[in-house]
């Protein structure tokens, strides 16, 4: 029985690999927890640094990954982390990587000196009652820093520091800051979201129409721009040419509360909910579409409740969640999948396959006979007992002279040439008749064969 189900596994992974079956996108991901040497299964950011080293910012420290294993940073060696519950992991434009949080701890890993280091002198004692909510590089390559109770910060190459912007924004708990292709700054906070000048000057303000909290914002293209909400919807804002914003507007989505949300390898978005999994956006022709990701190499844990989603140099999409540790999708190993079922083949477990020639392949199953699908997964053949199979109960399928040798759970081997389609007896002289079962059949270097049988032991 675990050979039929590792046969399902390996037939799943390596024909039907880029079909999909109702909105769901099934690949092949990595999973790292505690077990594994992650500080925390509650994981908030994710950012690499030049070195390519991943670094999660978790409840309960730093972690740095480097391919293999975890190195973990906390606040009783290195007192500079000031406290072990990191939000946000972020890099500068001048390399460093940085992390920040809550009561404005604001600091840089040196690589040099294997220490940390507080950067977050250009704000006050009165900083401490603030919370760091987020550091992203804009469009135009500014490095843009906001926090509740102190507003934003943009990064100065020159003097590398922070120095505040927008200062006259009245309600400086701004949950997240994107800038324009007009240099407007579009303010995320806890009521929706309003647009200002660099100065801080009130331009527009969508907060009553979209009366909830807004935590993500990310651009499309320059004209489309989403909104996301954690605790409500997705929002969609569109501009013209010339940077008139002619809507904005809720999203019909099949999930709820965007915790997350993040430009893919291919230019589409990645996107987290609060419960909901992951999911794939694409934006066609003015058209939204969704599709969720789910694990296909996982069955004992699943991709729920999702904190930060980052694409790394390699093209591979890091998620972190709040509880069950972060997950990595390579970007070459994302199938789109489908069940055998949606192809008429009756449901039943998948045994064995065997390429033939032309993209062709031959399906074999326990319980339906013998399949032959085209290089499109079409149904060409299907044999079963009534096409002279000695049993619907097929075990094994390889290469055999011109054609194919089979094997089956209660009844003796067969050869099928796929010239005529028809079934001829394997001659032999010393297999017992009937051998009831040859499980496996093994082609040696020498083109000879080995057969493992129920009972009659092995033979050439």
């Amino acid at each position: 029985m675990h050979r039929y189900l590792y046969s399902i596994f390996v037939l799943f992974l390596y024909i039907f690999n880029v079909l999909m079956v109702h909105g769901e996108i099934q690949c092949h991901v990595l999973h790292y927890t505690t077990r594994d040497g992650l500080a925390s299964n509650n994981v908030h950011d994710i950012v690499e640094d030049q070195h390519g080293f991943i670094w999660l910012a978790t409840h309960y420290g730093i972690s740095r990954f480097d391919g293999c294993s975890f190195r973990n940073y906390d606040e009783a060696h290195f007192p500079e982390m000031k406290r072990n519950d990191t939000y946000h992991a972020f890099r500068l434009p001048d390399g460093e990587i940085s992390f920040g949080g809550s009561n404005f701890t604001l600091y840089s890993y040196d690589s040099r000196e294997h220490s940390f280091h507080d950067i977050s002198g250009f704000v006050g004692e009165e900083s401490c009652n603030s919370d760091i909510t987020g550091c992203s590089i804009q469009p135009d390559g500014d490095c843009l820093l906001s926090s509740t109770g102190m507003g934003v910060f943009a990064y100065d190459k020159a003097d590398g520091s922070f120095h505040p912007i927008c200062t006259n924004i009245k309600d400086k708990k701004v949950l997240k800051i994107f800038k324009d292709f007009k240099n407007r700054y579009w303010i995320g906070c806890y009521s929706g979201v309003y647009i200002v000048d660099k100065e801080g000057n009130t331009l527009f303000d969508y907060r009553n129409k979209i009366n909830e909290l807004i935590n993500n914002i990310l651009q499309i293209d320059p004209q489309h721009i989403l909104l996301c909400s954690n605790v409500g919807s997705l929002w969609f804002a569109e501009l013209n040419n010339e940077g008139e914003i002619l809507k904005v507007e809720k999203i019909s989505t099949p999930f709820h509360s965007v915790s997350a949300i993040c430009r893919s390898y291919d230019k589409n978005i990645l996107l987290g909910t609060s419960g909901d999994g992951l999911w794939y956006l694409s934006y066609v022709n003015g058209e939204f579409s969704f599709e969720k990701i789910q694990p296909i190499n996982k069955v004992d844990a699943s991709i729920s409740k999702v904190s930060s989603i980052y694409v790394d140099s390699k093209q591979r999409a890091w998620i972190s969640t709040n509880d069950n540790g972060v997950w990595c999708l390579n970007s070459m190993s994302e199938t789109k999948s489908f069940s055998s079922i949606d192809l008429g083949i009756p449901k039943s477990v998948g045994t064995s396959f065997c390429p033939c020639g032309d993209g062709r392949m031959l399906l074999g199953t326990d319980g339906a006979g013998l399949i032959l699908l085209d290089s499109n997964n079409n149904v060409l053949k299907h044999w079963t007992v009534k096409d002279g199979l000695p049993s619907n109960n097929v075990l094994d399928v390889e290469a055999y002279q011109q054609g194919y040798m089979l094997s089956f759970w209660g009844g003796n081997p067969v050869c099928l040439s796929l010239e005529d389609f028809k079934l001829h007896p394997l001659v032999t002289n010393k297999l017992p008749t009937p051998a009831n079962t040859v499980k496996d059949i093994c082609r040696l270097g020498d083109n000879s064969y080995l057969l493992s049988t129920g009972g009659y032991g092995v033979y050439m």
